[in-house]
């Protein structure tokens, strides 16, 4: 696992409150670990390892594999790890960043984002993405509330992101369901960042991509 200040695009790292545990510069890029991501419970059937090459940076990069061969929920999700836990507001983090892929030859996973207290306010993305055989890169902002959808719990969106301690891929055909959807089916996900985007840099994100997805 990697601690590291990056750049994306030209968006610097700011310092990160002391207060704070978030780090609005964190990249994560699976060098070796899954990164403190593991299963929902009952997920028995699901497998989620790091194969140690083919992530985005090809032979010898390693990436965060999420499979099940049964009908399964399919999903990881990062809890007690804690570079994405405490408070992104205070720590100046308005996106998240990362790539994903589609691995197998089974149904295409469709991906969301969920985030926050995972027991008592927990949102995933309105956004989706559909995994396809190449990586590609996307994102989530965390500046509007009306992209998310609360799924867990009571209080507001920003009260959520204030108090996060689970960060979370799921496949989800909607995002108001409490829990993923089951497929038998695989993604992989690698270079999560948490990225400080002041709006005009957010609008050139945007404008390459990086923040694309659909709607459903």
């Amino acid at each position: 696992m990697k601690h590291a200040l990056i750049m994306i695009g030209l968006v610097g790292a700011a310092a990160m409150p002391a207060s704070a545990t978030i780090n609005n510069g964190f990249f994560e890029d699976f060098d070796s670990g899954t990164g403190g991501f593991g299963f929902n419970p009952g997920q028995s059937s699901v497998e989620i390892t790091n194969p140690g090459t083919g992530g985005v940076g090809g032979a010898g990069d390693g990436f965060l594999s999420v499979e099940t061969t049964s009908n399964d929920q399919l999903a990881a999700r990062a809890v007690n790890a804690q570079q994405y836990q405490g408070d992104y507001l205070a720590a100046g983090v308005t996106s998240i960043s990362f790539w994903l892929r589609d691995l197998g030859q089974q149904d295409a996973a469709i991906i969301r984002v969920g985030l926050g207290a995972r027991q008592g306010n927990f949102w995933v993305s309105n956004r989706s993405w559909d995994a396809t055989d190449d990586w590609q890169r996307f994102g989530v902002e965390l500046t509007d509330a009306s992209q998310w959808t609360q799924i867990i719990g009571s209080g507001s969106f920003e009260d959520a992101l204030r108090n996060a301690d689970a960060l979370q891929f799921r496949h989800a055909v909607l995002p108001d369901g409490r829990r993923p959807d089951s497929l038998a089916g695989s993604f992989g996900v690698d270079r999560i960042a948490l990225v400080p985007a002041p709006s005009a840099v957010a609008g050139l994100l945007l404008a390459g991509g990086v923040m694309g997805g659909r709607r459903r």
